[in-house]
């Protein structure tokens, strides 16, 4: 049974056992989280306008939504959903109000 150590030497070996014309290959430790880049970071962290007013008009559509990208966008997807939650309170309360009056 190999530890991670040696597993990383021997990879590490082998990455420089190939011919300098060829594209080295480096590999990840295991465990480790992709780096992104800032523009990635700032990609994800968009949050498209249009999606977030559809959310506040439709509660169910935003929470779809949101679920849907919580793994691709999960500020602009907690966004979604607070707006959504937000609808909701305020289409209740608007109903609430217009049932008493």
């Amino acid at each position: 049974m190999e530890t991670y150590q040696n597993t990383y030497y021997r990879q590490e070996q082998q990455a420089q056992q190939i011919m300098p014309y060829e594209q080295p290959q480096y590999y990840q430790p295991y465990g480790a989280a992709p780096a992104y880049s800032e523009l990635e970071q700032e990609d994800r962290d968009k949050v498209n306008i249009t999606i977030a007013i559809v959310s506040f008009l439709v509660p169910l559509a935003g929470w779809i939504i949101s679920a849907q990208q919580k793994h691709e966008k999960p500020n602009a997807a907690g966004i979604y959903s607070q707006c959504a939650w937000i609808g909701f309170v305020l289409n209740l309360t608007i109903r609430l109000i217009m049932a008493i009056a």
